[in-house]
């Protein structure tokens, strides 16, 4: 599931990149044209990445739960 989660966020991230890439001529008037805007796709290309390979190459620790007694 968070294989799924990580790749959708990485495949929005770069539609959002070509998608206004289409209304520009180059790379850097699609930075310019969106200004601040431009961190969401790369925010969503970033959390993507980590959580795709965080799902992927690491193991889940589980914690043991202690019992107290009463």
């Amino acid at each position: 599931m968070g294989t799924f989660v990580g790749l959708v966020f990485v495949i929005v991230g770069i539609g959002l990149f070509l998608f206004q890439n289409g209304t520009t001529q180059s790379f850097m008037e699609t930075v310019k044209s969106m200004g601040l805007w431009i961190l969401i796709p790369i925010m969503f290309v970033i959390i993507g990445g980590f959580q795709t390979i965080k799902s992927l190459f690491f193991e889940r620790v589980n914690i043991k739960k202690k019992k107290y007694k009463r």
